[in-house]
Protein backbone atom coordinates (compact mmCIF):
# COMPACT_ATOMS: atom_id res chain seq x y z
CA UNK A 1 0.00 0.00 0.00
CA UNK A 2 1.09 3.99 -0.63
CA UNK A 3 -0.99 6.46 0.68
CA UNK A 4 -0.52 10.36 1.10
CA UNK A 5 -2.04 12.74 3.40
CA UNK A 6 -3.23 16.00 3.01
CA UNK A 7 -3.39 17.90 6.72
CA UNK A 8 -3.80 22.02 6.06
CA UNK A 9 -2.44 24.06 8.01
CA UNK A 10 -4.09 26.99 9.31
CA UNK A 11 -7.30 24.59 9.59
CA UNK A 12 -7.06 23.79 13.40
CA UNK A 13 -6.25 27.95 13.95
CA UNK A 14 -9.46 28.73 11.74
CA UNK A 15 -11.43 26.43 13.92
CA UNK A 16 -10.48 27.75 17.18
CA UNK A 17 -11.31 31.26 16.53
CA UNK A 18 -14.74 30.27 16.16
CA UNK A 19 -16.27 29.40 20.05
CA UNK A 20 -17.27 25.80 19.46
CA UNK A 21 -13.72 25.21 17.74
CA UNK A 22 -11.92 22.59 19.65
CA UNK A 23 -15.02 20.57 19.68
CA UNK A 24 -15.05 20.87 16.17
CA UNK A 25 -11.83 19.62 15.35
CA UNK A 26 -11.97 16.50 17.95
CA UNK A 27 -15.52 15.36 15.90
CA UNK A 28 -15.50 16.80 12.30
CA UNK A 29 -17.94 18.28 11.22
CA UNK A 30 -20.37 16.91 7.69
CA UNK A 31 -19.47 19.83 6.21
CA UNK A 32 -15.62 19.07 6.54
CA UNK A 33 -15.79 15.60 5.74
CA UNK A 34 -17.38 16.34 2.69
CA UNK A 35 -14.58 18.99 2.05
CA UNK A 36 -12.28 16.79 2.50
CA UNK A 37 -13.59 13.89 0.44
CA UNK A 38 -13.81 16.06 -2.07
CA UNK A 39 -10.58 17.19 -1.91
CA UNK A 40 -9.41 13.40 -1.78
CA UNK A 41 -11.57 12.48 -5.04
CA UNK A 42 -9.78 15.71 -6.91
CA UNK A 43 -6.49 14.72 -6.13
CA UNK A 44 -6.64 10.74 -6.70
CA UNK A 45 -7.67 12.38 -10.52
CA UNK A 46 -4.21 14.39 -10.76
CA UNK A 47 -2.37 11.47 -9.24
CA UNK A 48 -3.98 9.03 -12.07
CA UNK A 49 -3.46 11.77 -14.88
CA UNK A 50 0.18 12.19 -13.95
CA UNK A 51 0.91 7.99 -13.16
CA UNK A 52 -0.43 7.97 -17.29
CA UNK A 53 1.46 10.52 -17.94
CA UNK A 54 4.63 9.06 -16.31
CA UNK A 55 3.72 5.91 -17.93
CA UNK A 56 4.08 7.14 -21.29
CA UNK A 57 7.02 9.20 -21.35
CA UNK A 58 4.75 12.80 -21.38
CA UNK A 59 6.46 14.28 -17.87
CA UNK A 60 9.03 16.49 -19.03
CA UNK A 61 12.22 18.23 -16.79
CA UNK A 62 13.28 15.02 -15.97
CA UNK A 63 10.50 13.69 -13.96
CA UNK A 64 9.88 11.00 -15.65
CA UNK A 65 10.33 7.35 -14.96
CA UNK A 66 13.19 4.91 -15.99
CA UNK A 67 12.16 3.16 -19.24
CA UNK A 68 11.28 -1.09 -18.92
CA UNK A 69 14.15 -2.92 -19.39
CA UNK A 70 14.02 -5.75 -22.44
CA UNK A 71 13.71 -8.18 -20.50
CA UNK A 72 10.22 -6.86 -19.21
CA UNK A 73 9.24 -5.95 -22.56
CA UNK A 74 9.90 -10.04 -22.61
CA UNK A 75 7.76 -11.19 -19.65
CA UNK A 76 5.31 -8.99 -20.34
CA UNK A 77 1.75 -10.59 -20.28
CA UNK A 78 -0.11 -8.00 -22.31
CA UNK A 79 0.33 -5.68 -24.70
CA UNK A 80 2.20 -8.63 -27.38
CA UNK A 81 2.84 -8.35 -30.74
CA UNK A 82 3.97 -10.85 -33.32
CA UNK A 83 6.98 -13.14 -32.88
CA UNK A 84 10.24 -11.00 -32.43
CA UNK A 85 13.26 -11.80 -34.95
CA UNK A 86 15.64 -10.85 -32.06
CA UNK A 87 17.40 -8.72 -29.36
CA UNK A 88 17.61 -5.48 -31.41
CA UNK A 89 13.77 -5.84 -31.90
CA UNK A 90 13.21 -6.51 -28.29
CA UNK A 91 15.24 -3.15 -27.04
CA UNK A 92 13.43 -1.08 -29.52
CA UNK A 93 10.30 -2.00 -28.14
CA UNK A 94 11.33 -1.48 -24.38
CA UNK A 95 12.56 2.26 -25.63
CA UNK A 96 8.51 2.83 -26.42
CA UNK A 97 6.99 0.59 -23.84
CA UNK A 98 4.85 2.00 -21.69
CA UNK A 99 5.98 1.95 -17.81
CA UNK A 100 3.71 0.14 -15.19
CA UNK A 101 0.69 -0.70 -17.54
CA UNK A 102 1.05 -4.42 -18.33
CA UNK A 103 -1.98 -5.17 -16.51
CA UNK A 104 -3.19 -1.50 -15.74
CA UNK A 105 -4.19 -3.03 -12.24
CA UNK A 106 -2.26 -0.45 -9.92
CA UNK A 107 -3.04 2.93 -12.55
CA UNK A 108 -6.81 2.22 -12.11
CA UNK A 109 -6.71 1.76 -8.69
CA UNK A 110 -6.25 5.44 -7.86
CA UNK A 111 -9.81 5.98 -9.73
CA UNK A 112 -12.58 6.75 -6.70
CA UNK A 113 -14.20 3.71 -5.91
CA UNK A 114 -12.07 1.43 -7.78
CA UNK A 115 -10.35 -2.05 -6.28
CA UNK A 116 -7.20 -1.10 -4.24
CA UNK A 117 -8.24 2.45 -4.02
CA UNK A 118 -7.48 4.35 -0.65
CA UNK A 119 -9.83 7.65 -0.11
CA UNK A 120 -9.63 7.40 3.58
CA UNK A 121 -11.69 10.38 5.44
CA UNK A 122 -10.30 11.98 9.21
CA UNK A 123 -11.71 15.09 10.76
CA UNK A 124 -9.15 17.21 9.65
CA UNK A 125 -7.49 15.16 7.13
CA UNK A 126 -7.98 13.07 3.79
CA UNK A 127 -5.66 9.95 3.00
CA UNK A 128 -5.80 8.70 -0.84
CA UNK A 129 -3.53 6.48 -2.75
CA UNK A 130 -3.29 2.93 -3.72
CA UNK A 131 -3.77 -0.46 -1.70
CA UNK A 132 -2.04 -2.77 -4.40
CA UNK A 133 0.11 -4.93 -2.85
CA UNK A 134 2.84 -3.79 -5.34
CA UNK A 135 2.76 0.02 -5.12
CA UNK A 136 5.43 0.26 -2.28
CA UNK A 137 7.93 -1.42 -4.48
CA UNK A 138 6.93 0.49 -7.43
CA UNK A 139 6.99 3.85 -5.58
CA UNK A 140 10.19 3.07 -3.23
CA UNK A 141 12.24 0.49 -5.38
CA UNK A 142 14.00 -2.65 -4.18
CA UNK A 143 14.09 -6.41 -4.84
CA UNK A 144 11.13 -8.28 -6.10
CA UNK A 145 9.22 -10.92 -4.34
CA UNK A 146 10.03 -13.74 -6.52
CA UNK A 147 11.99 -14.80 -9.46
CA UNK A 148 10.73 -13.16 -13.25
CA UNK A 149 11.72 -16.68 -14.29
CA UNK A 150 10.80 -19.53 -12.62
CA UNK A 151 13.05 -22.27 -13.91
CA UNK A 152 14.01 -23.63 -17.72
CA UNK A 153 10.79 -24.52 -18.66
CA UNK A 154 9.66 -21.12 -18.02
CA UNK A 155 12.95 -19.36 -20.08
CA UNK A 156 12.01 -22.10 -22.74
CA UNK A 157 8.08 -21.12 -22.76
CA UNK A 158 9.32 -16.91 -22.90
CA UNK A 159 11.13 -17.28 -25.63
CA UNK A 160 9.34 -20.16 -27.64
CA UNK A 161 6.14 -17.22 -27.34
CA UNK A 162 8.51 -14.03 -28.47
CA UNK A 163 11.12 -14.87 -30.73
CA UNK A 164 11.26 -16.57 -34.13
CA UNK A 165 12.97 -20.10 -34.08
CA UNK A 166 12.41 -19.88 -37.93
CA UNK A 167 13.53 -16.70 -39.70
CA UNK A 168 11.04 -16.05 -42.82
CA UNK A 169 12.08 -17.48 -46.46
CA UNK A 170 12.74 -20.29 -47.33
CA UNK A 171 15.78 -21.66 -50.01
CA UNK A 172 15.23 -23.97 -53.49
CA UNK A 173 17.41 -25.82 -55.11
CA UNK A 174 17.41 -27.83 -57.89
CA UNK A 175 18.66 -30.97 -58.03
CA UNK A 176 20.55 -32.58 -61.14
CA UNK A 177 17.22 -34.27 -62.18
CA UNK A 178 15.52 -31.03 -62.54
CA UNK A 179 13.53 -31.62 -59.75
CA UNK A 180 13.15 -29.08 -56.58
CA UNK A 181 14.64 -29.81 -53.03
CA UNK A 182 12.34 -29.25 -49.76
CA UNK A 183 12.58 -25.84 -48.47
CA UNK A 184 14.69 -25.43 -46.21
CA UNK A 185 14.53 -24.05 -42.46
CA UNK A 186 16.39 -20.94 -41.68
CA UNK A 187 17.13 -21.31 -37.81
CA UNK A 188 17.35 -18.11 -36.02
CA UNK A 189 20.62 -17.91 -34.08
CA UNK A 190 18.72 -15.25 -31.78
CA UNK A 191 15.97 -17.62 -30.38
CA UNK A 192 18.88 -19.91 -29.41
CA UNK A 193 20.85 -17.43 -27.76
CA UNK A 194 18.31 -15.85 -25.77
CA UNK A 195 17.11 -19.06 -24.63
CA UNK A 196 20.54 -19.82 -23.66
CA UNK A 197 20.48 -16.35 -21.59
CA UNK A 198 17.00 -16.64 -19.80
CA UNK A 199 17.73 -20.14 -18.91
CA UNK A 200 21.19 -18.78 -17.07
CA UNK A 201 19.22 -16.02 -15.17
CA UNK A 202 16.14 -18.66 -14.44
CA UNK A 203 15.52 -18.46 -10.65
CA UNK A 204 16.93 -15.07 -10.10
CA UNK A 205 15.52 -12.43 -7.98
CA UNK A 206 16.10 -8.84 -9.55
CA UNK A 207 15.82 -5.13 -8.41
CA UNK A 208 12.67 -3.24 -9.44
CA UNK A 209 13.72 0.26 -9.40
CA UNK A 210 12.01 3.02 -7.93
CA UNK A 211 9.70 4.76 -9.85
CA UNK A 212 7.56 7.58 -7.47
CA UNK A 213 3.59 7.04 -7.93
CA UNK A 214 2.59 10.33 -5.96
CA UNK A 215 3.68 13.41 -5.80
CA UNK A 216 2.83 16.20 -2.78
CA UNK A 217 0.32 18.87 -4.52
CA UNK A 218 1.36 21.61 -5.72
CA UNK A 219 1.05 24.86 -3.25
CA UNK A 220 -1.41 26.76 -5.26
CA UNK A 221 -3.74 23.62 -4.93
CA UNK A 222 -3.03 23.14 -1.18
CA UNK A 223 -4.34 26.98 -0.63
CA UNK A 224 -7.01 26.52 -2.21
CA UNK A 225 -7.73 23.25 -0.59
CA UNK A 226 -6.98 25.38 2.77
CA UNK A 227 -9.82 28.12 2.10
CA UNK A 228 -12.17 24.99 0.95
CA UNK A 229 -12.09 23.45 4.16
CA UNK A 230 -12.36 26.51 6.38
CA UNK A 231 -15.19 28.41 4.42
CA UNK A 232 -16.87 24.56 5.37
CA UNK A 233 -16.09 25.05 8.41
CA UNK A 234 -17.54 28.54 8.91
CA UNK A 235 -20.83 27.51 7.53
CA UNK A 236 -21.29 24.67 9.45
CA UNK A 237 -21.29 26.48 12.77
CA UNK A 238 -23.47 29.53 11.64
Amino acid sequence: MIAIGVQLEGVEETVARLARGEAAAERGSESTRKAFRLIGAEELEHQHSDFLDRSRGLVAGGFGWKPVSPLTVLLRRTGRTAKLPGWDAVRVLADVAPINLDTGRLAASFASGAPGNVLRVEPLAVEFGSAVAYAGRVHGGGPGEEPPIADRAAADKIVGGRILKVLPGHKSERTAGGRKSRARKFWNPEFFRLRGWLRKIAGRVFNVPARPILSTPPETRVERYAKEVKDAIVEDLK
